[in-house]
């Protein structure tokens, strides 16, 4: 991977480029000499150096380099000569146009000859049908037309994916130091590490630096994408199919001057392929152990022609689930096995008869039932317990399926407008089991089951439905739609306009079907009367018996009291109208002053509605209203060449200062401005200096301000054991936006007298205020026992108050809980809000490494790198008034040091690439860890070297994710899971073979 470049190559052909250089400037930097210090290897990474270090931009195809060798390029040199020297054994022919060199494979008689350097061609006379339109790329982080930003950037290129053995970019991203995994993912969805509980569709989003799904701005070709789970708040990036993806770029630096509200922590942007002129097919299958299985099969075709383009792919991919018996850290949540503590619960089957405790300040067991059932009172067990797995029936991955289509296409309509639209469509299905239902629930003497050996005339039951209505099965889909249409055109001089119209759509849906209906159970019990207006009957189809095991109920009765269900939909809108213009104002002693000016209008919509049946009456409504806003923006860049190399001097090659700005008006909820400064300072050849500071924000969503009141019950842990809470959610209409203020200094070396090494470097120090979320609820199995939520915890006693008994009532007959009636109002002991607010303040500070080193040996060719992100701070205050906390290196939270390496090599037709995945240790209670966590990934290819026939083109790879099977390391969770799902996965050692034709 090649991170932080200043300059980018492109395998963009001549009809995916937009404008044409300003020659003057191009003809007087190609007249002057450069020190090269490039080394003999793959043609594709020289080509990267060359434009690095010449500053020069180089247009081809990829597969016109594809497999193709440079020389080594060392010492002075002009641009034209340079380059020359380092075709001279590549076979490829160099024209310029514009100022801009454009390879092309050579004709037979160039192809044919000797090793001196290739000379430039004047171009042909442009006609056409042969025009060529060029134009310097517009990098992520910046809207001027080549502009090298100062942030930060990693790139991934469409080369890293294919070496990764990863089947998506989502899976790639994922991997990335800098992205942390404890939101919008399936795992930590599943695995409980997603505190939000908002990720109900299992999306896969992008959380940079830890600061929350919603902080990153995910872009596909610089365009919007729609939110995704139940607020909308975060972008799938699994929606867009990997057949279609050139290059990612992540901008690691806040970008609300540029992009607007969401861009906090960075940008991502998928740039689609616009170079493919061709076919290619892939079809990969892998399995891990116990299931897991994988398919994927995509196909790309991609025509260019005389001033446009079109590309096709379309892609279809199924993930197997895992079942959380496969693995032993998720199969129990008894972990004393593994070195850890039972946490089963008193919610079981057999059952357990309860009563309140006063000193304990908790139910707890009474009498437990026998593991045959209990028929007498004798049966019963005075003063045992019987304790429930609460993993039974689990998934530890969830099952998906996904259809994607990606359509783009590009056509110029004279010499001086371009047409381009884009149209992208994912389905995703996807299903998981969780946790069985558990209550506590009444019975008396009016079920002839009922059982009393200590003469009460009601007994309380704790119990798990799970064996009977089995675990909860969530199962749904998501739909992922993208527009777009947008005219470029040249202006005058050098400057260029854009103007486009894009639409994004998020729609998902997921249903829980067979849950337990507290009516039908109340009535299956005989603590209520038959109802006339069901089918069902108790002296036609008996009685609910709780003392009871195996077929102790009939069908009949367990479809009753199983007829609850749930169903939630969402649908996430954004239309986009854009306008920019950009070009030169005038010049400066180190080269042109440019500008860049723009006005956006963007609407949003958001809808979620959930349906709740917890009985045989009509349903309970939440939601279900359309909310609407409108944002106008206005933006502006300033990009200022204050030395160049016209007017260097020693210790002064370049100096270049950057200067942006974005107004944004949120309709009902004000205005922010933004800005941002960058300097970029190269000193020598080979060593750039650079450094940002910047204004970032993030607007309330749609359902943060408008999510309707919700009250449901929850067990939590507690000093004096488990405790029964009611739970209040919501939104909030006075929630202001989120703020933030971004510091970055770095530095790009790749020093002459280490040829092939390059070193990256950035400290990176951002402070994010008012942070909307729900303090409880991201760290709410802490809630009843960390004195920083005590502002939001009520402690009740309703056994014994009346006050406190009458305020329960009153919440238990608001809820529309499919289990809240469950309960007597007796055995809640807490009220927690867990409403939406502005509380919370981040601190983080951090330094991103990267290191990469390229060198040949004869035939052999070898490259490694390294990217690491270290974090000194990751404090957090929950609340005005709180204390701070540091949670660097603390379970649910990033660690202080994660890192990959990754070390390639190729000889003729094979390939092989390691890859060294570390998660440092980190706390896990105050005396004890969770320890480090090193995985291996390894892969090897081969590539047929025929020119013609069916193996042309053709790449075989086989690939070992986590090859030595390291299990994640343990860790005693009180929900009853043996690791950590924010810092690893349950997958294990994953194999995978991938087949690939191109033509």
């Amino acid at each position: 991977m090649q991170t932080f470049r200043r300059r980018l190559t492109s395998g963009l052909t001549h009809a995916a480029l937009l404008a044409a250089l300003a020659a003057p400037t191009a003809a007087l930097a190609q007249s002057q000499s450069v020190a090269f210090n490039i080394p003999a290897g793959p043609l594709d990474r020289a080509l990267v150096a060359f434009t690095a270090q010449s500053k020069l931009q180089v247009i081809y195809d990829d597969d016109t380099v594809r497999g193709r060798q440079a020389v080594a390029l060392q010492g002075r040199h002009t641009p034209e000569d340079g380059l020359g020297r380092l075709l001279s054994q590549s076979g490829l022919s160099i024209q310029r146009v514009q100022g801009v060199f454009v390879l092309k494979a050579a004709s037979p008689q160039v192809s044919g000859a000797s090793a001196a350097p290739v000379s430039l061609q004047d171009p042909e006379p442009l006609t056409a049908d042969s025009a060529i339109e060029l134009s310097e790329l517009v990098v992520t982080g910046s809207f001027i037309r080549g502009a090298p930003p100062s942030s930060p950037i990693v790139t991934v290129t469409r080369t890293d994916i294919d070496r990764s053995g990863k089947g998506t970019v989502a899976d790639l991203l994922a991997a990335l130091p800098q992205n942390f995994a404890s939101a919008a993912s399936p795992t930590a969805a599943i695995g409980m590490a997603d505190t939000s509980g908002v990720n109900g569709v299992l999306a896969q989003g992008v959380n940079l630096r830890g600061l929350g799904a919603n902080a990153t701005l995910v872009l596909v070709g610089g365009r919007r994408l729609a939110g995704s789970g139940l607020k909308g708040d975060a972008a799938d990036i699994s929606s867009v199919p990997t057949a279609a993806v050139g290059r990612v770029e992540v901008l690691l630096d806040g970008a609300s001057a540029l992009y607007g509200s969401d861009a906090v922590a960075g940008v991502v942007n998928i740039i689609p392929r616009r170079d493919l002129d061709g076919g290619e097919a892939r079809l990969r299958y892998g399995a891990a152990r116990g299931g897991a299985e994988q398919v994927l099969a995509s196909q790309a075709l991609g025509r260019t022609w005389s001033g446009g383009h079109m590309l096709l792919a379309l892609e279809y991919q199924t993930d197997g689930g895992l079942d959380a018996s496969k693995r032993s850290f998720t199969a129990t949540s008894d972990l004393r096995s593994l070195g850890g503590t039972d946490h089963r619960t008193i919610y079981s089957s057999p059952a357990n008869i309860i009563a309140y405790s006063a000193s304990a300040g908790a139910y707890v067991p009474i009498y437990a039932v026998p593991a045959g059932g209990a028929k007498t009172a004798a049966d019963l067990i005075a003063g045992g317990q019987n304790l429930q797995n609460g993993r039974l029936g689990f998934s530890a991955l969830p099952r998906q399926t996904r259809y994607s289509a990606y359509l783009d296409a590009r056509q110029d309509l004279n010499d001086r407008l371009t047409l381009s639209a884009d149209l992208r469509f994912t389905r995703r299905d996807f299903d998981y089991f969780g946790q069985g239902t558990p209550a506590i629930f009444q019975i008396t003497a009016a079920n002839p089951y009922f059982l009393s050996p200590n003469g009460a005339a009601s007994q309380l039951i704790a119990y798990n439905f799970v064996r009977e209505l089995g675990a909860a099965h969530t199962s749904g889909r998501s739909n992922s739609l993208g527009l777009t249409a947008g005219l470029d055109a040249k202006l005058w001089g050098d400057w260029r306009g854009e103007a486009y119209l894009a639409y994004a759509q998020q729609e998902a849906y997921s249903a829980i079907p067979r849950q337990l209906s507290s009516t039908a159970l109340n009535e299956a019990l005989g603590n209520t009367a038959d109802n006339p207006a069901t089918a069902f009957s108790t002296a036609k189809d008996g009685y609910f018996n709780p003392y009871g095991v195996g077929a102790a109920n009939s069908a009949a009765i367990l479809d009753f009291i199983g007829s609850g269900w749930q169903t939630t939909d969402t649908v996430a809108r954004v239309g986009t109208a854009n306008l920019k213009v950009d070009g030169s104002l005038l010049q400066l002693p180190g080269g042109a002053l440019k500008l860049a000016l723009g006005a956006q209008f963007r609407q949003e919509q958001f809808r979620t509605r959930s349906l709740v049946s917890s009985s045989t009456a009509a349903p309970a409504v939440y939601g279900g209203r359309t909310f609407m806003r409108n944002i106008a923006a206005a933006f502006a860049e300033v990009r200022a060449p204050l030395v160049g190399e016209a007017n260097s001097r020693p210790g002064v090659q370049r100096l270049e200062l950057s200067l942006a700005g974005r107004l944004e008006h949120y309709e009902s909820q004000g205005s922010s401005a933004t800005p941002k400064v960058g300097i970029l300072w190269a000193p020598a050849d080979g060593l750039a200096i650079r450094a940002t500071y910047g204004q970032s924000y993030r607007a309330p969503g749609l359902t943060e301000l408008h999510e309707v009141r919700v009250v449901s019950p929850s067990t939590l842990i507690a000093s004096n054991g488990q405790v029964l809470a009611i739970v209040q959610y919501g939104g909030n209409l006075d929630l202001k936006p989120e703020t933030a203020t971004s510091w970055t200094f770095g530095f790009d070396w790749s020093p002459r007298f280490a040829q092939g090494l390059s070193v990256s470097a950035t400290t990176f120090d951002t402070r994010f205020k008012d942070r909307i979320g729900r303090p409880v609820l991201e760290n709410f199995s802490k809630a009843l026992t960390d004195p920083a939520f005590a502002p939001y915890v009520t402690r009740i006693s309703p056994a014994t108050n009346s006050a406190d008994l009458a305020r329960v009532q009153a919440l238990v007959a608001e809820s529309t809980s499919t289990s809240i009636k469950l309960y007597p109002a007796t055995s809640f002991g807490a009220i927690i809000d867990a409403r939406v607010l502005n509380a919370a303040e981040l601190h983080i500070r951090g330094l991103d490494l990267n290191a990469g080193y390229e060198f040949s040996r004869g035939a052999d060719r070898f490259s490694i790198n390294g990217n690491a992100t270290y974090l000194f701070d990751f404090k957090r205050r929950l609340s005005p008034t709180a204390a701070i906390n540091e949670l660097v290196d603390t379970v649910g939270n990033p660690v202080d040091l994660r890192l990959r390496g990754v070390a390639s090599w190729s000889r003729g037709p094979f390939g092989a690439n390691l890859t060294l995945n570390y998660v440092d240790d980190y706390a896990a209670t105050a005396t004890t860890r969770v320890s480090d966590w090193t995985t291996v990934d390894l892969q090897a290819t081969w590539t047929a070297s025929a020119k013609d026939g069916p193996l042309k083109g053709v790449v075989l790879g086989l690939t070992a994710q986590n090859l030595f099977d390291k299990d994640p390391p343990f860790y005693d969770s009180a929900l009853g899971i043996g690791y950590d799902a924010a810092n690893a996965d349950p997958l294990g050692r994953f194999v995978s073979v991938q087949l690939t034709k191109r033509w």
